[in-house]
C-alpha cells in the first residue's frame, strides 16, 4: 500500500500509525510505503516504531535542501531488488580503495 504523509496542496497529514495497524489487524501481509517528502524533518514521523516498511522522501520540501537528492528506509520485510542482494549500506561497509 503506498500512502502519503502529508499532502502538501491540502495540508492533510495522514495517520500512518493507524494505517499500519489496520494492515496488522486485517492480517494482511502487504508492505507499506510512505512518502514524506513534504513532512520529513517537519512533522513527527516514526519509520522504525510504527513498522513502516519502505520510507521514500526527497531533500527539497520537509528537509529544506537544494533539490535533486532522493532518499529510501527499507525494512526488514521489505525484499530486496535484486536476489541475493544484501541489507548493507555505504555507512555500514568498509571504505573502498581507490587507485
Amino acid at each position: 500500500m503506498a500512502l502519503v504523509h502529508n499532502e502538501t496542496s491540502t495540508g492533510v497529514l495522514n495517520p500512518v500509525a493507524a494505517v499500519r495497524a489496520a494492515i496488522d489487524r486485517a492480517g494482511s501481509d502487504a508492505l507499506l510505503l510512505v512518502d514524506t517528502v513534504s513532512s520529513l524533518g517537519a512533522v513527527d514521523y516514526r519509520h522504525d516504531e510504527w513498522d513502516i516498511d519502505i520510507t521514500v522522501t526527497g531533500s527539497q520540501k520537509g528537509l529544506m535542501l537544494p533539490p535533486g537528492l532522493g532518499f529510501n528506509a527499507i525494512g526488514p520485510r521489505a525484499p530486496p531488488s535484486t536476489p541475493g542482494a544484501s541489507r548493507s549500506t555505504a555507512a555500514t561497509r568498509p571504505p573502498t580503495r581507490r587507485r
